[in-house]
Formats: C-alpha cells, sequence, structure tokens
C-alpha cells in the first residue's frame, strides 16, 4: 500500500514537473519583432517567411507561464497592434504589413479575412459610413449595389465583429417611401389588385405596402417601407409586359369635360369606321314645365283647334352610311378599335389592343379640355 501510494506521488510530481515544461514565460523589453519571431518559430514549431519591412520595439509582460498556442496568439495580437499580420501559404506562414495582405484570405483568429455579407433590407452603399470607421486603419468595406452585398477585408476578429452588428443592422425600416411607376401594358387597376392580394397580411397594423392606381394616367402609386416599394417594383416589373399581338382590352375613361356622345361620332371618323347615329337632343327647362307641354300638346290638335287628330308620327332619321372598308383613316391603327359612350357616366369604353389604347388615349386627353365660356 505504500508503495502504490509513493509510486502515485511520484507519477503526480513527473506530470506536474512536464507540465511546466510545456509552458513559457513570455516576458520581453524593447525585443525586436524578428527575434521575438524567432522566439515564438522555437517554442510554436511554425515556420515564418519575416518581410524585410517587419521592424520594431515591444514589451510584453506576461507574470504567469503560457501555453505555446498561447504564445502564437499573442505574437499575432503583436503584430496587429504594429500594422503586421500573419498569412499561412502552406507549410510556412508569412509576416508582412497588413496593407499589403488585405487580398490574402485564412480564417486564424487575427489573420486578415475577406468576407461577403449580404444585406436583406438595409441598402449596402447606406452602411459603408457606418461600418467604415468599425475596421482597422488598414481594413476596407466596399460596397456592391448590383447584389445589395459589402464585401469586408480586415482582421478574422473585426470581420466576425462588424457581421454581428450587421445582424442587428439590417432591419426593416420604419420609414415611409413613396414611389410613382408608370405601366406601359397592364392596367393599372388590376395591377393594383394583384399586389394587393401578393402582400396581404405582411403589414402589422395596416401599415403593409399601398398600392393606389391611376387610370387616367395608367400609374402605380406605391407606398410602403423601401423594401416593400423595391420588392412591388419588381413584381410590377414582371407582371408589366407586353401582351400577344393582336389581343384587346377593355379601356374605360371617364370624361371630365367633353360631352361622350359626340366624342365618340368625332373618334369613328378619325380612325374611319362607322359614326354612330346622332344621340337624341336633351329636354331643356324644369320638369314641371315640360310636364306643362306635354300637357298642352295632348290637349290641342296639330293646327291649334280642339278635338282635331293628332299629327302622323315623323319618321325616323335616315341610319348613317357604314365608312367603306377602303376609308382613310386620319389615325393610323393597328387594329379594329371599337368605341361607345355611356351618356350616363359620361364615360368612353373603348376596346383595343394596348398600342393603339396609347394613340387614342392621347387624342382624347387633347380633345377632354374646357371650353372656352361665352
Amino acid at each position: 500500500m505504500r508503495r502504490a501510494l509513493a509510486g502515485l506521488l511520484v507519477l503526480l510530481a513527473s506530470a506536474a514537473r512536464a507540465a511546466d515544461e510545456a509552458t513559457i514565460a513570455l516576458n520581453f523589453q524593447d525585443v525586436e519583432l524578428p527575434v521575438l519571431a524567432k522566439f515564438v518559430s522555437e517554442v510554436t514549431g511554425r515556420n515564418f517567411i519575416i518581410d524585410d519591412r517587419v521592424r520594431g520595439k515591444v514589451t510584453i509582460l506576461s507574470p504567469t507561464r503560457i501555453t505555446a498556442d498561447e504564445a502564437y496568439v499573442v505574437f499575432q495580437s503583436v503584430l496587429q497592434v504594429k500594422g503586421f499580420t500573419t498569412v499561412p501559404s502552406g507549410a510556412f506562414v508569412k509576416i508582412l504589413p497588413a496593407r499589403d495582405a488585405l487580398a490574402a484570405g485564412t480564417h486564424a483568429a487575427d489573420e486578415v479575412v475577406t468576407r461577403i455579407l449580404p444585406l436583406r433590407h438595409a441598402e449596402a452603399t447606406a452602411l459603408v459610413p457606418v461600418l467604415q470607421p468599425l475596421v482597422s486603419k488598414d481594413g476596407l468595406v466596399t460596397p456592391y449595389p448590383a447584389t445589395n452585398t459589402l464585401v469586408v477585408v480586415d482582421a478574422a476578429a473585426n470581420v466576425e465583429r462588424v457581421a454581428g452588428l450587421l445582424h442587428d443592422l439590417d432591419a426593416p425600416s420604419s420609414e415611409r417611401a413613396v414611389e410613382m411607376v408608370s405601366l406601359r401594358f397592364a392596367p393599372a387597376d388590376e395591377l393594383a389588385q394583384r399586389l394587393r392580394e401578393a402582400f396581404a397580411g405582411e403589414g402589422a397594423g395596416g401599415r403593409g405596402l399601398r398600392a393606389i392606381p391611376d387610370p387616367r394616367t395608367d400609374t402605380l402609386v406605391l407606398v410602403g417601407t423601401p423594401d416593400e416599394v423595391r420588392r412591388a417594383r419588381a413584381v410590377v416589373a414582371r407582371l408589366d409586359a407586353a401582351p400577344t399581338p393582336g389581343a384587346t382590352r377593355v379601356n374605360v375613361y371617364p370624361l371630365r369635360y367633353a360631352d361622350a356622345s359626340s366624342l365618340v361620332r368625332v373618334l369613328s371618323q378619325l380612325v374611319g369606321g362607322p359614326a354612330p347615329p346622332p344621340a337624341e337632343p336633351r329636354p331643356h327647362g324644369s320638369s314641371l314645365a315640360r310636364g306643362g307641354m306635354l300637357r298642352t300638346e295632348s290637349a290641342l290638335g296639330y293646327d291649334g283647334g280642339l278635338g282635331a287628330p293628332p299629327p302622323a308620327a315623323a319618321p325616323p332619321p335616315a341610319q348613317p352610311e357604314p365608312a367603306s372598308a377602303g376609308a382613310a383613316a386620319a389615325i393610323p391603327l393597328a387594329a379594329p378599335v371599337r368605341m361607345t359612350a355611356d351618356p350616363a357616366t359620361n364615360t368612353l369604353i373603348v376596346s383595343a389592343t394596348p398600342e393603339d389604347w396609347e394613340t387614342l388615349r392621347a387624342v382624347i386627353e387633347k380633345l377632354d379640355v374646357r371650353r372656352r365660356q361665352v
């Protein structure tokens, strides 16, 4: 029993001596960097290639003994303070100025790394002035707007710190943006409904994307966060595509000043089509006066005599002759156009291809103006 206990004590003492021999005391006063690099190379077993520009004196005070791996981490920190860094190259480690090592990429704690950080909400160019002061003097933060990403080149520890900050900075913005999108083919009201369905449920408390159509100018007004507006603009660009050749659609144009029935006759003549029959004249005067006139006409004969038979009904007006197929049109169109008027709402209804509608709408806008008062 005593022999076993003595053997255990000897074994523990040997292990303590071995552990003590495995640690080193790192205490230097005004030592040259190449001399320190030689010492670290001997204790860690690493092969160093030292650039001629690696110069300077450092002081290291370590009251406790440290391991060889810890000594290498201290050595890397000292180099970073002096503006140098380590770059692995096969079986060797290069020691050179950090400015010259920006293009190198490694994964050690204090070695220079290059990392691409994608953004979802924030603009890459807007974050550069915020992040550039957070990297070292030789570090680099570059935006790439095409993919909305940031390229960060610096010591690995700094790059990790910047990546952590981006996690908090790359958040949806609470500010509201307004943008107008002019459409070429799709109707504004239909596309607005599509956007409402696509973005339904994304905004809390009614602060989601708002798509407001303006049918007169075929324009969409997008209101929302910059991220929502950017995504909605991308959806609009995909949906506002040219229709198949010859395809027509019905367009409704409410007039402000011109009379719909009269304007249809003018447009029909311009496009070389048959003019619709003239609209019945609107009755004038108050309803009381018109009622009195009807009662007088029913009591009097056609010559003013009482009891005389009423005159025969006038024949209906002759229908205008439809324009011939070869009639020249003042407005060249790509396909046949159909137009009609709704007098109750003073609205034009036009069935035409998108290209022909753009031509007709420009003419309608010029004719639908306020008349001069005489």
